[in-house]
């Protein structure tokens, strides 16, 4: 970047940057080195453990409401 500025003060012409990748590119590029976080397997256990969460939630919701009232 110092050497850009200091190309600018001196009048020299601008140097070629190289311009961004376009979609397409970065989308090849994902692929390559693409790695999941967690298995397909996992995926599937933590939405069942989700939707059990959820009832789970909903059961004591619904107890509460029936004891106080």
């Amino acid at each position: 970047m110092e050497q850009y500025l200091a190309g600018l003060s001196q009048g020299e012409p601008e140097q070629d940057f190289p311009s961004e990748p376009s979609f397409q590119e970065l989308l090849e590029a994902r692929e390559e080195g693409f790695e999941w976080i967690i298995t397909p397997e996992q995926f599937v256990d933590f939405w069942i453990a989700a939707i059990f969460l959820l009832v789970g939630t909903w059961q004591i919701i619904t107890m509460l409401f029936l004891v106080i009232g």
